[in-house]
């Protein structure tokens, strides 16, 4: 399994892209889907809402009235951050139960507007940015979405630039030509890098494919990201150590106290759930650990376990080391 970020700003046609992913048989968690969700008249969300923006912005029949809340949220940054203070955690608390409820599925796609600005990007394999420039987004809008102009550059002015999201991508797929255009590049990362997530490459039959171009990798950024994403896991106060090749193979190398007596392998339950939404899985007992432990020397060097990443393109290893109490 891997988590897989999708984001980009509004009318850059990342709903297009979740819907390409799907019909290749990803299971899809749709952010705003969930946003819908937990405003339904009872919820506790939409009584809050209520009382933060008045409750004009309940219809006669107590549904939320999504245009005068976007109309009062909007216009102001501090306005914007009252609206989300209420909504992301309940929509991060749904997320997290449909990923454990998907956990069989190879490949999760997490559809969420403000992934990055929320910081959930450090919880996903891969990120998956997609951009198009303002004018191509703004016309969209208007003919889509009934939109006047100024009101498509003022949401889309209040997010996020593609150019601060950029550091956060894996995968940057713009969306700025056709939708054929765009369809043959979530194809090409599909057919190239999720379908063959996890494969042994001596056991890969989808063929080689090139890394060239920003649809399959995204170098700015990497050493970056996969730090961001090993302190998520194991804590920013964790005792890692970061190295590797900026253009091969990244790792970390994690101390953890030793496990009980008893015990197995080097992390809990939480622990593995977030690897695992990561897209590593555990090399122990595999050739790849019984290499790393007859190197070596003693008990404080020979690794408790060792993780890798599904990645075809972007390899990674996490090792987990001994520490010993006392």
């Amino acid at each position: 399994m891997v988590v897989v970020g999708l984001t980009g700003g509004i009318g850059s046609g990342k709903s297009t892209v979740a819907k390409r992913l799907s019909d290749h048989g990803a299971i899809v968690v749709d952010g705003d889907k969930i946003a819908r969700e937990i405003v339904q008249p009872g919820e506790p969300a939409l009584s809050e809402l209520s009382e933060e923006f008045g409750s004009d912005i309940l219809m006669s029949d107590g549904s939320l009235d999504r245009k005068e809340l976007a109309r009062r949220a909007f216009v102001s940054e501090d306005r914007t951050k009252a609206l989300n203070a209420i909504m992301h955690p309940r929509i991060h608390e749904r997320a997290y139960e449909l990923f454990r409820a998907s956990a069989d599925a190879s490949i999760v796609v997490f559809d969420m507007p403000l992934l990055i600005e929320n910081n959930l990007d450090r919880m996903c394999g891969l990120v998956v940015v997609v951009t198009a420039d303002e004018d191509t987004r703004v016309q969209r809008l208007v003919a889509h979405r009934g939109f006047d102009e100024d009101n498509a550059r003022q949401r889309i002015r209040a997010q996020l630039s593609d150019t601060d999201r950029a550091p956060s991508a894996d995968v940057i797929v713009d969306n700025s030509g056709t939708p054929d255009h765009l369809l043959e590049s979530v194809d090409r990362l599909w057919d190239c890098r999720l379908a063959r997530w996890g494969c042994v490459p001596e056991q890969d039959e989808s063929g080689t494919c090139e890394t060239d171009g920003p649809v399959l990798f995204h170098h700015q950024g990497r050493q970056q990201r996969f730090r961001r994403r090993v302190e998520w896991v194991f804590g920013s106060e964790a005792d890692v150590e970061f190295g590797g090749d900026p253009d091969k193979t990244l790792f970390a190398s994690v101390s953890q106290h030793a496990p009980s007596e008893g015990g197995s392998g080097g992390v809990d339950e939480s622990t593995r759930e977030k690897l695992s939404w990561l897209g590593f899985s555990r090399q122990s007992g595999s050739e790849a650990f019984q290499s790393e432990a007859r190197r070596a020397t003693d008990d404080t060097e020979r690794p408790l376990d060792v993780w890798r990443s599904g990645d075809p393109i972007d390899p990674a290893t996490i090792r987990l080391y001994p520490r010993w109490m006392g």
